[in-house]
């Protein structure tokens, strides 16, 4: 655990990923980035492409200690005894709370105020669009909004952080209040300075509040480049075919944001988590916001 990976059966890696990248529309690197991990471990994937022949895979790797490695993955039935992962020394704040909706966090020695925010949904958007039962379960983005202003209000901030490096989408339409909100607070505090953070699963209606955030306010981007454009199709909807009865899912409606021919939102200032930084529960993006 925690080797690089060089090579599946002797196959480059790169070589790997160009081929199953093909499998969906590449719009930039951002997309490559987040997909093709989930793609690589699936074996019926490598034996359509030609990278196993067997249910066997050997994989070639690279220690920590920069030692050559070839290890053997065989068949086996995957449970919560024999599964283990690579675990760091610790977890960041964004890494440890991945799974929320949105949450937040002050900082009173640096006077940093950081929201992140994982979905674009929430309980109320829940009981306009899905239904009673799930609502309950799901966390109100109101109280988070009135949390939100209440640190803002009453607590000494010289930093913003909002961070949509995981939002893969929803609803923007709550972000975009709840953004028009925060740009009104930031005309009348001209000394607090805001810093958006996006990456390469930042995706869909998360794209729109990106980009409600550069119509809106001063923010500096920071991060990785998103795998959605600015300009793109969405408001999903689904239906079933009525023999095989797969889902098919379709765009609706075509959000334009921009008049620029971009495939992708740019940071300002690229920052990339190194696996050093990984292991050792280090964020680089908060580090850096830190220092400014």
């Amino acid at each position: 655990m925690g080797s690089r990976l060089l090579s599946i059966n002797q196959v480059v890696v790169e070589r790997v990923i160009d081929s199953v990248s093909t499998l969906f529309t590449i719009d930039n690197q951002a997309m490559i980035k987040n997909s093709t991990p989930q793609i690589i471990p699936v074996l019926p994937i490598l034996q359509y492409f030609g990278f196993a022949d067997t249910e066997q895979v050997e994989l070639g790797l690279k220690t920590s200690t920069n030692q050559n490695l070839i290890y053997t993955l065989k068949p086996s039935l995957m449970n919560r005894n024999n599964r283990i992962s690579f675990r760091p020394e610790t977890l960041t704040f964004s890494m440890k709370n991945e799974r929320a909706f949105f949450t937040d966090w002050y900082s009173p020695e640096e006077k940093i105020y950081y929201m992140l925010y994982n979905k674009c949904w929430s309980k109320e958007l829940e009981l306009q669009h899905g239904n009673k039962e799930t609502a309950e379960k799901t966390p109100s983005f109101k109280e988070f909004e009135e949390r939100a202003f209440h640190i803002l209000e009453n607590k000494p901030v010289q930093k913003v952080i909002f961070d949509l490096r995981y939002n893969g989408g929803g609803n923007s339409l709550q972000g975009t209040v709840f953004i028009e909100k925060l740009a009104k607070f930031l005309e009348e505090s001209p000394d607090t300075k805001v810093y958006v953070v996006s990456g390469r699963a930042t995706f869909s209606s998360a794209i729109l509040n990106a980009m409600d955030f550069k119509r809106l306010t001063n923010a500096i981007f920071v991060g990785e480049e998103t795998a959605g454009k600015p300009n793109h199709f969405g408001e999903v909807r689904n239906f079933q075919l009525p023999n095989s009865k797969l889902y098919v899912s379709y765009s609706t409606k075509y959000f334009k944001r921009t008049d620029e021919n971009v495939n992708t939102i740019k940071p300002d200032v690229v920052i990339e988590m190194s696996f050093s930084d990984f292991t050792k529960g280090i964020d680089p993006v908060y580090e850096w916001i830190k220092q400014q």
